[in-house]
Protein backbone atom coordinates (compact mmCIF):
# COMPACT_ATOMS: atom_id res chain seq x y z
CA UNK A 1 0.00 0.00 0.00
CA UNK A 2 2.71 2.49 1.18
CA UNK A 3 4.78 1.85 -2.40
CA UNK A 4 1.21 2.51 -4.05
CA UNK A 5 1.38 5.96 -2.54
CA UNK A 6 4.71 6.36 -3.58
CA UNK A 7 3.96 5.37 -7.05
CA UNK A 8 0.64 7.92 -7.31
CA UNK A 9 3.08 10.86 -5.64
CA UNK A 10 5.84 10.61 -8.04
CA UNK A 11 3.51 10.50 -10.74
CA UNK A 12 1.94 13.29 -9.59
CA UNK A 13 5.13 15.19 -9.08
CA UNK A 14 5.99 14.01 -12.48
CA UNK A 15 2.51 15.36 -14.53
CA UNK A 16 3.63 18.47 -12.48
CA UNK A 17 7.26 19.22 -13.84
CA UNK A 18 5.08 18.39 -17.32
CA UNK A 19 2.88 20.90 -16.86
CA UNK A 20 5.13 23.46 -15.93
CA UNK A 21 7.65 22.42 -18.44
CA UNK A 22 4.28 23.12 -20.81
CA UNK A 23 3.20 26.55 -19.52
CA UNK A 24 6.75 27.89 -20.04
CA UNK A 25 6.69 27.35 -23.15
CA UNK A 26 3.08 28.67 -23.85
CA UNK A 27 4.64 31.61 -22.29
CA UNK A 28 7.52 32.25 -23.87
CA UNK A 29 5.42 31.87 -27.41
CA UNK A 30 2.74 34.03 -26.86
CA UNK A 31 5.76 36.71 -25.53
CA UNK A 32 7.46 36.13 -28.94
CA UNK A 33 3.73 36.53 -30.80
CA UNK A 34 3.13 40.17 -28.91
CA UNK A 35 6.47 41.11 -29.55
CA UNK A 36 6.36 40.30 -33.32
CA UNK A 37 2.92 41.66 -33.76
CA UNK A 38 2.54 44.63 -31.89
CA UNK A 39 4.47 47.10 -33.16
CA UNK A 40 2.68 47.01 -36.62
CA UNK A 41 -0.66 47.05 -33.97
CA UNK A 42 0.50 49.88 -32.51
CA UNK A 43 0.83 51.80 -35.95
CA UNK A 44 -2.19 50.85 -37.17
CA UNK A 45 -3.84 52.09 -34.13
CA UNK A 46 -1.95 55.42 -34.08
CA UNK A 47 -2.99 56.10 -37.77
CA UNK A 48 -6.58 55.41 -37.21
CA UNK A 49 -7.28 57.24 -34.13
CA UNK A 50 -4.16 59.69 -34.41
CA UNK A 51 -3.98 62.73 -36.86
CA UNK A 52 -1.92 60.92 -39.92
CA UNK A 53 -2.67 61.34 -43.00
CA UNK A 54 -2.93 57.79 -44.57
CA UNK A 55 -1.33 59.14 -48.25
CA UNK A 56 1.75 60.20 -46.59
CA UNK A 57 2.26 57.43 -44.33
CA UNK A 58 1.54 55.40 -47.62
CA UNK A 59 4.19 57.34 -50.06
CA UNK A 60 6.92 57.22 -47.18
CA UNK A 61 6.42 53.65 -46.65
CA UNK A 62 6.59 52.85 -50.49
CA UNK A 63 9.57 55.57 -51.28
CA UNK A 64 11.49 55.32 -47.95
CA UNK A 65 13.63 58.29 -47.10
CA UNK A 66 15.81 58.84 -49.73
CA UNK A 67 13.56 59.47 -52.37
CA UNK A 68 12.79 63.07 -53.53
CA UNK A 69 9.54 64.49 -50.90
CA UNK A 70 8.83 67.32 -52.86
CA UNK A 71 5.42 65.43 -54.07
CA UNK A 72 4.22 66.13 -50.51
CA UNK A 73 3.14 68.89 -49.16
CA UNK A 74 5.43 70.15 -46.00
CA UNK A 75 2.50 69.54 -43.78
CA UNK A 76 1.91 66.17 -43.81
CA UNK A 77 5.87 65.45 -44.19
CA UNK A 78 6.05 65.35 -40.23
CA UNK A 79 2.97 63.37 -39.34
CA UNK A 80 4.30 60.70 -41.10
CA UNK A 81 5.68 57.49 -38.85
CA UNK A 82 9.43 56.67 -39.44
CA UNK A 83 9.26 54.17 -42.53
CA UNK A 84 12.56 52.48 -41.51
CA UNK A 85 10.34 51.38 -38.43
CA UNK A 86 6.91 50.17 -40.42
CA UNK A 87 9.31 48.20 -42.46
CA UNK A 88 10.40 46.41 -39.38
CA UNK A 89 7.56 46.05 -38.20
CA UNK A 90 6.40 44.63 -41.41
CA UNK A 91 9.33 42.08 -41.18
CA UNK A 92 8.61 41.23 -37.23
CA UNK A 93 5.13 40.27 -38.25
CA UNK A 94 6.46 38.07 -40.73
CA UNK A 95 9.18 36.78 -38.97
CA UNK A 96 6.81 35.41 -36.11
CA UNK A 97 6.04 32.57 -38.22
CA UNK A 98 9.53 31.07 -37.53
CA UNK A 99 9.97 32.06 -34.40
CA UNK A 100 7.90 28.73 -33.11
CA UNK A 101 9.68 26.00 -34.34
CA UNK A 102 13.20 27.73 -33.33
CA UNK A 103 11.65 28.64 -29.62
CA UNK A 104 9.72 24.76 -29.23
CA UNK A 105 13.20 23.86 -31.08
CA UNK A 106 15.41 25.11 -28.05
CA UNK A 107 12.33 24.80 -25.22
CA UNK A 108 10.82 21.29 -25.73
CA UNK A 109 13.48 17.86 -25.61
CA UNK A 110 10.60 16.17 -27.67
CA UNK A 111 10.55 18.58 -30.32
CA UNK A 112 14.23 19.01 -30.72
CA UNK A 113 14.64 14.74 -30.84
CA UNK A 114 11.65 14.39 -33.46
CA UNK A 115 12.88 17.62 -35.90
CA UNK A 116 16.39 15.52 -35.44
CA UNK A 117 14.83 12.57 -36.74
CA UNK A 118 12.80 14.12 -39.26
CA UNK A 119 15.83 16.01 -40.83
CA UNK A 120 18.16 13.47 -40.93
CA UNK A 121 15.72 10.68 -42.52
CA UNK A 122 16.51 8.57 -39.71
CA UNK A 123 14.79 5.14 -39.96
CA UNK A 124 16.00 2.87 -37.42
CA UNK A 125 13.93 0.92 -35.44
CA UNK A 126 13.87 2.39 -32.21
CA UNK A 127 13.24 6.11 -33.35
CA UNK A 128 10.36 4.80 -35.38
CA UNK A 129 9.12 2.93 -32.46
CA UNK A 130 9.42 5.77 -30.26
CA UNK A 131 7.36 7.74 -33.04
CA UNK A 132 4.41 5.09 -33.34
CA UNK A 133 4.47 5.02 -28.79
CA UNK A 134 3.80 8.81 -29.44
CA UNK A 135 1.39 8.76 -32.25
CA UNK A 136 -0.46 6.34 -29.96
CA UNK A 137 -0.50 8.66 -26.68
CA UNK A 138 -1.86 11.53 -29.04
CA UNK A 139 -5.13 9.87 -30.22
CA UNK A 140 -6.34 9.26 -26.22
Amino acid sequence: MEGECDASRKQRRKQLRSRKRVAHILVVLAVLFVVCWSPLNVYTLIIYYGNIDMTAFLYYFKMGESHDLTPLSSSLRPACPNPLAVTVAYCLQFANSCTNPIALYFLSTSYHRYYRLVMTCNSNSAAVNNNSTLASRSHH
